[in-house]
């Protein structure tokens, strides 16, 4: 009776395991409080401040850019490459804009936050993009395998983006495959 006792233990405890990477590794969502106060998209964004934008066209799988010209690059990931300039397409570059554009093309608006660098070496706005209910995109390409973390900032990534990283890592989703 206690070896059984015992197994059952155990596989309550493996069983806790297992779900504790998806319950810790949530990315906080943009409150409704914040979203009703964000300002429009000017062109001259200030750090922490939420911006909305109504008009977008997504690039690849970490950039957007906006009806003004303006272009915006994901700041904490990093998918892989699309086709350019003799180069060939990477693994999953394809999977990773596709699935940006689905989760954003429903939207009336998505919601932004400058990160503390501003912009990247191209004269992107490096950015935290939410959709528009307040979700992280980038927790979401992340979760699926279809992109990596990355600190393009002094601050570095945020810990959830890890976690989901090494969660998408261990059951070889999109670029972790084997």
């Amino acid at each position: 009776m206690q070896h059984i006792a015992r197994i059952l233990l155990i596989s309550f405890y493996a069983l806790i395991l297992l779900k504790i990477p998806y319950v810790y590794a949530q990315c906080s969502a943009l409150s409704e409080e914040k979203m009703q106060q964000a300002a429009l998209w000017s062109g001259k964004p200030v750090f922490g401040n939420t911006y909305k934008v109504q008009n977008w066209y997504v690039q690849d799988g970490d950039s957007l850019s906006l009806a003004n010209g303006h272009r915006l690059r994901l700041g904490q990931i990093n998918t892989t490459e699309m086709a350019s300039k003799g180069r060939p397409e990477q693994a999953y570059a394809q999977q990773g804009k596709h699935q940006l554009k689905q989760k954003l093309q429903q939207q009336a608006a998505i919601y932004l936050q400058l990160l503390p660098e501003i912009k990247d070496h191209y004269g992107r706005w490096l950015v935290k993009l939410y959709d528009g209910a307040g979700s992280p995109t980038e927790a979401f390409l992340v979760a699926q395998g279809l992109a990596y973390v990355i600190s393009m900032n002094g601050q570095g990534a945020e810990d959830c983006l890890w976690q989901q990283e090494e969660v998408a890592r261990g059951q070889g989703l999109g670029i972790w495959q084997a």
